[in-house]
């Protein structure tokens, strides 16, 4: 049936591969802007147009691909006694790929590529579609699959790399682009600090706990008195390059926030600090005490000095966090790209804790 299609090499890209080419680079492309990049132990939103950049390479790829690899197809034929015919050889090429463009839509859901080996059935459909289409009569049409298809994984191997390393140029930011990296925040696999002590809590708690007539009483406290609380610089010669507050209401609960972000050589911090409000009570009487540490990082989360603690790091990434609750109301956090966690503590422990917990008396 496919070898008696009408229509050439030109038709056949329109109608059939660029429309299937376009699956994984878009998938791709969102799927890294939903969930992240994976870099070494963290995951980190890409940039969206670096990513961007990334997905159009990859589509190029393929698309010249295809063609290299009909051209292959084209050129062995009368060396397994088969009759040379680009158009042929292009049909080929474009449908034995179908499974690994398909497979693409799994990047839509990074953890789902493994997936991706049912994409190996192309090799089958070209094992199977060379003798037909290309008219071969070999004793041995398994090696002209074998090359077929070594070749295309090279292909595909560069389809995937390429575009990989164009997205991660700019996924960690520079010295002097801290504006372009505020809205960015990474994420310990396993470790993630909201959900450990979401978890954390809801052990430690076990009701569910209405906001108290103190917490209600308790005076708001707003982004802008926060943004007060953080320092110009920060030991180890950090610079604060910017700085933004925010307020809003959840609910009865009030929550304001502060950001600055601070650079020095190649290394980068971003302190924050967090009015949670009337949610102060899950806190309350809370004994926690988690740990996680292997080669390449580790995370814990307990009970330091009385305040609740957070500790995250990459060894290998030099990354990680810091992060204090303060008077069982305010959250004291350091993010860090090529620092030690010494350099996150000092950042933290630069806010004024004292002046934190009079806030919360009123």
């Amino acid at each position: 049936m496919i070898a008696e299609e009408t229509g050439g090499i030109r038709s056949l890209y329109f109608r059939y591969v660029i429309p299937l080419v376009l699956i994984g680079p878009l998938c791709g492309y969102l799927g890294g802007l939903l969930f992240g990049v994976k870099l070494g132990a963290l995951v980190f939103p890409p940039d969206p147009i670096s990513a961007g950049f990334g997905a159009g390479t990859s589509i190029l790829i393929h698309l010249i691909g295809v063609y290299l690899i009909s051209r292959l197809i084209d050129a062995l034929a009368p060396s397994f006694g088969g009759e040379a015919n680009p158009a042929r050889a292009f049909k080929v090429a474009a449908y034995s790929a179908t499974p690994i463009w398909l497979a693409g839509v799994f990047a839509l859901y990074p953890p789902l590529w493994i997936l991706g080996i049912v994409s190996l059935y192309a090799v089958y459909l070209t094992y199977r579609g060379l003798p037909v289409l290309m008219r071969t009569n070999t004793p041995r049409p398994w090696l002209y699959a074998l090359l077929v298809s070594v070749f295309a994984l090279v292909m595909v191997a560069l389809a995937g790399v390429i575009p990989a390393t164009i997205t991660r140029i700019n996924l960690v930011p520079k010295p002097g682009e801290a504006s372009r990296w505020e809205h960015r925040h990474f994420r310990f696999p396993g470790y993630d600090d909201s959900k450990r002590i979401q978890k954390v809590l809801a052990q430690g708690q076990g009701v569910k706990q209405q906001l108290s007539a103190a917490d209600r009483k308790r005076p708001p406290v707003s982004g802008d008195e926060l943004q007060t609380l953080l320092p110009m610089s920060l030991a180890g010669g950090f610079t604060r390059t910017s700085a933004q507050s925010s307020d809003q209401k959840l609910g009865p609960v009030r929550i304001a926030k502060a950001k600055a972000v601070y650079l020095a050589r190649k290394s980068r911090i971003t302190l924050e600090v967090l009015d949670i409000g009337g949610a102060s009570a899950l806190t309350d009487n809370l004994k926690p005490n988690a740990q996680n540490d292997n080669a390449h990082g580790y995370a814990k989360l307990g009970l330091v000095d009385g305040r609740l603690t957070s500790e995250q790091y990459d060894r290998d990434a030099k990354t990680g966090s810091y992060g204090v609750v303060v008077a069982g109301r305010f959250a004291v956090k350091a993010d860090g790209d090529h620092v030690v966690i010494g350099d996150l503590e000092k950042a933290v422990k630069s806010v004024d804790f004292e002046r934190l917990e009079a806030m919360a008396k009123g």
